[in-house]
């Protein structure tokens, strides 16, 4: 019998900020869209309400 995990894409990431490694800040979610032409991007509640925008590009 083979144990050996199977990789399996998903299709959402979760991004974090490491400025202080010890103590990561989730920023938000990145979702594949529909047929994986491109990627959609979510700020989490907690970085919405303390956070900044990381880039122009990203409101």
């Amino acid at each position: 019998m083979n144990d050996a995990k199977v990789y399996a894409p998903q299709d959402q990431l979760t991004l974090w900020m490491l400025t202080d490694p010890g103590r990561p800040t989730r920023v938000g979610e990145l979702s594949l869209a529909s047929g994986g032409q491109g990627v959609g991007f979510r700020y989490g509640d907690a970085w919405r309400a303390a956070g900044y925008a990381l880039s122009e590009d990203l409101r």
